[in-house]
């Protein structure tokens, strides 16, 4: 049959967006522009926030699926500003499902939510919770559904946005970080953690429209606290690193995968960076990866021509050095920002003295006689008159590392915040020594007052198909792991220590790099397996020198090594199947039978071995010191068979099943 060929002119767009019904055009998701929300929206309170959002606020008819590190730590901080506008209406309420804490009615009530509009739903098995969610979604509530489902599969959440099409009110899910690997048909997804001070980290992993790639950092500062909080307090900076702690030198080994110069100086590490930004793509792309880092362990980074002048930047709290020039950033700054002008305030002040740059106007030869040298010097070396001296940090030739948790931990998952900020601290190490890691040990110690536990700690291996320096791909494969650690104790301080580390291949890398390297996919798949089901469930052979067939080989860990079998003095093929224990056959006319009669096609191939065990179980066909012929042998119902004959007690012989070549 002939068919009229194609006319490229006669082909049009598949639909034009603006010819479209409008509920269908605003319902499109468009890549290259922040789409509109389906339905209402409801102000989230935060500014930022609600300008990333999708119709400036907390869509309706839809659900926002909120991944956290851990519960009940940054729900209220991240709802409470909206909670007035959630509630305006008439008759609503605040339905909370499966709480992972008893709901507190009077401090919800200094947020906003009168004991009148609460209500808890105590749903204690995931379905129940499930089953709770989907009724309150259909029921159309006024006001807004918050729900804790820790466990719901990603075709229950679809099932739950489906029902929210038609709901009014905002529903949140609340789910454990390690859930942003599962699909979500949840329109919008956060993922929420605390961050410095009063902030709290909000990540947007899916929204309608454009992506979100920068953190957004909102000051959540509850409501009720902000009545009493005095304004020193407002503004709170990381807590002070004691100098030479271990923290403070662990913060210092993760700096040197960057630059070979750090100093541990006072509180702080000094890195000095600009001969190795050429190596990271430029300044730019350097200034981004140390922020990033160190906004994930905690720490607060000033940029300045001097360590000094970073160092007093980074006390008053401002991190950009190089907006103006360096003699106008220094000369506004308070006396305690350096250390040894510091040390002399009381006198500076009383001379009228109050920033820098009134000390910097005084004589020199003045400043030099009533004070000592290391004032001049301190503000020399500051302002970039002289150059500045520092004992720089050498690498250890081992990393173990040691982190006090802010609050107790109950369960294994919850341990992963802490964990990751150790984890960047050893591929700090590790990149420094241009090693991979196969294998790393988590120790957590138990408040054993806290618990019943006999124990005063627990510990971890967790080992890679491959030696790697990915943080992501440790972080994941943890993760799977402590999701099946139960603690015995709350714990409070984790411990993290390199077991093993193997020089990194280097390797050439094309302009565009590959996502997976080949042959990383599937040493990654069972990493994920073994971490799911356990060590010894991925297993690799190691081949022995015997001829026994059960000998010959031994299983063990995929971590294992191997090598390449040798066909040396085998006369016959060996079988792809090999049986536990023989299996010993039927005869019929002096001839073993095996779902039929077996024809025996190659043989017989002598083998003796075993002698050395010095244990001889006589009688057994099993028994370590073996004298068999093997045959190559036919069923016509079991395909190929490798069998032997073997004599037992007396003069008697036997047939016996050990191999199948299918």
């Amino acid at each position: 049959m002939l068919h009229e060929p194609i006319n490229p002119t006669r082909c049009q767009a598949a639909f034009d967006r603006w010819q479209l019904p409008t509920h269908v055009a605003e319902a499109v998701w468009r890549g290259s522009e922040l789409g509109a929300a389906a339905g209402r929206t409801v102000p989230s309170g935060h500014p930022a926030l609600d300008a990333a959002l999708p119709g400036q606020g907390w869509p309706t008819a839809c659900l926002s699926d909120v991944l956290m590190p851990q519960a009940a730590v940054c729900e209220w901080r991240l709802l409470g500003p909206s909670l007035a506008a959630l509630l305006a209406e008439k008759g609503s309420c605040l339905y909370l499902v499966a709480p992972p804490k008893q709901p507190h009615a009077m401090g919800l009530a200094q947020l906003g939510v009168k004991p009148e509009q609460l209500v808890w739903i105590d749903a204690k098995g995931p379905a129940d919770r499930l089953w709770v969610t989907e009724q309150l979604i259909k029921s159309e509530p006024v006001g807004a559904v918050l729900a804790w489902l820790p466990q719901a599969r990603p075709e229950q959440i679809r099932r739950l946005q489906l029902n929210a099409h038609s709901c009014d009110a905002p529903v949140f899910l609340f789910r454990p970080e390690t859930a942003v690997r599962d699909t979500s048909a949840a329109p919008l997804r956060l993922s929420v953690k605390p961050g410095m001070g009063w902030h709290i980290d909000v990540q947007i992993i899916k929204r309608r429209g454009a992506p979100l790639e920068d953190m957004l950092h909102l000051d959540a500062m509850p409501s009720n606290l902000g009545i009493v909080i005095p304004p020193r307090l407002r503004n709170l900076a990381q807590p002070a690193l004691i100098p030479g702690s271990e923290v403070t030198h662990s913060l210092g080994i993760w700096a040197l995968q960057f630059s070979p110069r750090v100093a541990l100086v006072e509180a702080s590490v000094l890195v000095e960076v600009e001969a190795s930004a050429r190596l990271f793509h430029g300044m730019d792309m350097l200034r981004e990866r140390i922020e990033q880092g160190a906004c994930e362990l905690g720490a607060r980074v000033a940029w300045a021509p001097t360590g000094l002048a970073a160092l007093a930047l980074a006390k008053h709290g401002v991190s950009d050095g190089f907006s103006m020039p360096l003699q106008q950033v220094l000369d506004r700054l308070p006396l305690d920002t350096i250390t040894a002008v510091a040390r002399h305030q009381p006198t500076l002040a009383r001379v009228g003295c109050r920033t820098l740059g009134q000390v910097r106007a005084l004589p020199r030869g003045g400043i030099g006689r009533r004070f000592d040298k290391s004032l001049l010097s301190a503000l020399d070396e500051a302002y970039g008159l002289r150059p500045e001296s520092y004992d720089w940090l050498t690498l250890p030739e081992s990393f173990h590392a040691r982190l006090e948790l802010m609050s107790r931990v109950e369960t294994g998952p919850a341990l992963l915040f802490g964990a990751r900020r150790l984890l960047l601290q050893m591929v700090g190490w590790l990149r420094a020594r241009r090693l991979g890691t196969t294998a790393f040990t988590v120790r957590w110690c138990y408040d054993v007052m806290r618990g019943k536990s006999t124990n005063p700690s627990g510990e971890l291996t967790v080992r890679t198909a491959t030696a790697t320096q990915d943080v992501e791909h440790l972080v994941r494969l943890l993760a799977e792991h402590l999701a099946k650690v139960e603690l015995e104790a709350p714990a409070g301080e984790l411990e993290l220590r390199v077991a093993e580390a193997e020089p990194l291949v280097e390797e050439s890398r094309s302009l565009i790099p590959d996502t997976i390297r080949k042959g990383a996919s599937m040493a990654l798949t069972l990493e994920r397996i073994q971490a799911r089901l356990g060590e010894d469930c991925v297993r690799r052979p190691i081949l022995r020198e015997d001829h026994r067939l059960e000998w010959i080989q031994t299983w063990v860990q995929s971590a294992g090594r191997t090598r390449a079998p040798s066909a040396e003095g085998a006369h016959l093929p060996m079988p792809s199947w090999i049986l536990d224990k023989p299996l010993q056959l039927l005869e019929r006319d002096n001839r073993p039978v095996y779902q039929g009669t077996l024809q025996l096609l190659l043989g017989p191939d002598r083998i003796e071995g075993g002698w050395w065990h010095r244990v001889n179980a006589q009688g057994e066909e099993t028994a370590l010191n073996v004298q068999r012929d093997y045959w190559l042998a036919i069923s016509p119902y079991a395909g190929v068979l490798c069998v032997f004959q073997a004599r037992l007690a007396g003069d008697k012989t036997a047939w016996f099943l050990h191999g199948h070549y299918g």
